[in-house]
């Protein structure tokens, strides 16, 4: 089976462009089972009004599920999952803590606006095997946040129930590398897809040149990771480069 996960940045690339046609495009040369986006917009302004996940679906054909960790006026913001087989969505839900990110206004007034953050977990039934619970969340920007947010889906309410489920697959922009704390963690009780078997570990931020690996794809013990990519061929579509696992269940 074949893995990705990729922060869509709003569809919006390193070049000014938006277009969910290039995202669902990159997703389509890479020919996943099973896809993990961060960053898609409904229904706002600065992605022309576009309902993102849908048209993403419907360019791909594949079944979707799209958790906001925002709503306003304005539209919504959030994570989604898209895959070729059934699923069906177990949990949609906030994460605690919520960053402080500053925006200009339009009288040219910094003014500091919190962004929540979210997860959401979907239960894919893959034909022949035991269903697949897949994890996929967005993390804040500071380290305080992201510790209680990994507390969190390490929990019984999170990865840890998933788990008595059936095999589990996390697929996260962290932001954090491999030295931090939240990183730790989270290879505490999963798989890093990056670092099995002998695979070159790749940057995945900026796109125009990788120098941290924040994007991620863990996996519980159950899976046996064939080979990991890091495609690079698409990376004016957004300022993360996707990561790509083909994994099997051992």
């Amino acid at each position: 089976m074949r893995v990705m996960t990729f922060n869509a940045h709003s569809c919006k690339g390193s070049d000014g462009l938006v277009s969910h046609e290039r995202i669902a495009q990159v997703i389509a040369d890479i020919d996943p089972d099973i896809v993990a986006l961060q960053e898609l917009d409904v229904d706002q302004d600065r992605s022309h009004r576009s309902d993102q996940p849908q048209l993403i679906a419907n360019y791909l054909k594949y079944l979707f599920h799209f958790s906001p960790a925002f709503s306003m006026e304005q539209g919504s913001y959030g994570n989604a999952i898209f895959s070729r087989y059934p699923m069906q969505c177990i949990q949609a839900k906030s994460l605690p803590g919520s960053e402080i990110k500053v925006k200009k206004n339009r009288y040219g007034i910094w003014n500091p606006v919190k962004e929540p953050r979210g997860a959401l977990w979907v239960s894919v039934q893959i034909p022949g095997k035991e269903s697949v619970q897949v994890i996929t969340t967005h993390l804040g920007l500071t380290a305080q946040e992201r510790g209680c947010q990994v507390d969190t889906l390490l929990s019984d309410e999170w990865i840890a129930a998933a788990a008595k489920k059936g095999p589990v697959i996390f697929c996260a922009d962290m932001n954090a590398i491999p030295l931090s704390r939240v990183y730790r963690k989270m290879r505490s009780k999963l798989l890093d897809a990056q670092h099995m078997n002998g695979f070159k570990r790749k940057a995945t931020f900026p796109s125009c040149w990788p120098v941290l690996r924040i994007d991620h794809i863990f996996l519980s013990h159950e899976w046996k990771v064939l080979d990991v990519q890091v495609p690079s061929l698409h990376r004016q579509a957004s300022d993360h480069l996707p990561v790509v696992v083909d994994c099997e269940l051992s």
